[in-house]
């Protein structure tokens, strides 16, 4: 009997009570710090508090378990950690509320490289006129990029920003797949802070 309840006891996660809110509903698209594009498919959330790459387990009103993906940061009221997309928002019946707090567990947490610290963000192009720094700037937008641009004297810069220092290479082989070949990486400032 003591030996399965040691059992039990070392394979059990420690639990959490966590502020929970939703996304807002217009985030299809966006794309998310671990480079992944938000999507209503999966379980996944926003944590200000647990590693990406983990999995969470947060208990429903009827005692059973919703499992979610960490896949992105999002700054948020001091009261919450953690924000769901509406799928999981709706799995544990809070969607109407907006707000909650849960019972929350970590079932797998994720790897310290995936929250390695640090800001980068790449200037894409130095274009011309307006109407190629415009069209630039929607695509890159379109594909879920923060996109900024930047009026100096002899055209308009276009910079991709707040990209999370172990998503750098993986972001610049896509700027690259999109044809931006000289692209510059440089030092970003933390938007978080």
């Amino acid at each position: 009997m003591m030996l399965v309840a040691i059992l039990l006891f070392s394979s059990a996660s420690i639990l959490f009570s966590d502020g929970i809110g939703i996304y807002v509903p217009d985030r299809n698209g966006y794309r998310t710090q671990d480079g992944s594009v938000y999507t209503q498919e999966e379980n996944t959330c926003a944590s200000s508090i647990y590693k990406q790459g983990s999995i969470l387990s947060i208990k429903a009103d009827d005692g059973s378990d919703v499992l979610v993906y960490v896949n992105d940061i999002a700054e948020m009221p001091p009261d919450r950690q953690i924000l769901l997309n509406t799928k999981a928002a709706e799995e544990l019946e809070i969607a109407d509320k907006g707000f909650d707090n849960r019972e929350v567990s970590i079932v797998l947490e994720g790897e310290d490289e995936e929250s390695a610290t640090g800001w980068s963000k790449f200037k894409i192009a130095l274009f011309e006129t307006s109407r190629d720094a415009l069209d630039a700037y929607k695509l890159l937008t379109a594909s879920g990029f923060k996109a900024t641009a930047t009026p100096v004297e002899n055209g308009i810069e276009l910079y991709v920003r707040y990209i999370p220092q172990y998503q750098v290479s993986t972001v610049s082989s896509v700027l690259k797949g999109m044809g931006y070949n000289n692209i510059m990486l440089m030092a970003e400032e933390n938007p978080y802070s």
